[in-house]
């Protein structure tokens, strides 16, 4: 059984920054660039193609050398390699785009990072999971809505 502490981005960027000491991209910079990933398209992704394609971006941005400017899906990436049948699909090409688009991405916040460490030394069982951030006006609501049962409930009494 794995067990897991809960992390935080600056805790994955040190852990790349470990992993991968190559840079450009600093660890820092792998995690901002997984948040505009998430901002970007997270909530996009409803197919098992788009699924596919998430997580090579994730892991591209992760493992992946920094290629004229960009992270990117192909056979000759020396931190992050696929095959012609992976970097030519149809998850690889949406993988790609997306990439591509990382740098005009607007940071939302929609997403928040959470980094779960397995506690070894190899990094093998790590995890990246990324979380709905609610919208403050939901958050509103939801307040109003408690403050008004807990009105009409004092009113019954």
């Amino acid at each position: 059984a794995v067990t897991y502490t809960i992390a935080t981005g600056t805790d994955l960027a040190n852990t790349l920054a470990i992993i991968r000491p190559i840079a450009p991209p600093t660890g820092a910079d792998r995690v901002n660039s997984l948040v505009k990933l998430a901002d970007e398209v997270y909530s996009t992704v409803n197919t098992k193609t788009e699924s596919a394609a998430f997580q090579l971006a994730v892991w591209a941005i992760t493992y992946g050398a920094y290629e004229n400017g960009r992270y990117v899906i192909n056979t000759t990436n020396s931190g992050f390699r696929v095959d012609s049948g992976t970097a030519n699909s149809a998850y690889g090409v949406m993988a790609n785009n997306w990439l591509a688009d990382l740098d005009t991405a607007a940071y939302t916040g929609n997403y928040q990072l959470t980094y779960l460490n397995d506690g070894t030394a190899n990094y093998t069982q790590d995890m990246v999971v990324f979380t709905n951030v609610p919208e403050p006006a939901v958050l509103g609501f939801l307040a109003i809505g408690l403050l008004a049962l807990g009105f009409l409930r004092r009113q019954r009494v």
